[in-house]
């Protein structure tokens, strides 16, 4: 009742590879620690957006500046992030 989270996945045919889109939302006045999931080998979490940075940084799919969120991540207090598979 605190996160909801949803992920979206498909196929992107011209590049052959998954297309995978994590969003994950935190209506709760506190950070909150969540479990981003498994992902097909030699792919990671990447995070393209994080409402709480202060300076709303949205990342471009291609930016290699894009940061690794790895598996676990900690939602500040009523934000949102979105993570991509890569």
């Amino acid at each position: 009742s605190k996160v909801v989270c949803t992920m979206f996945a498909g196929y992107d045919e011209t590049t052959q590879k998954d297309d995978i889109v994590y969003m994950a939302i935190n209506s709760y006045w506190e950070p909150e620690e969540i479990q981003l999931p498994n992902l097909p080998e030699g792919m990671n979490w990447y995070l393209a957006a994080d409402t709480a940075t202060g300076k709303n940084k949205i990342y471009t799919y291609e930016e290699a500046k894009m940061p690794v969120a790895g598996f676990h991540y900690t939602l500040k207090d009523r934000s949102v992030a979105i993570f991509v598979a890569k």
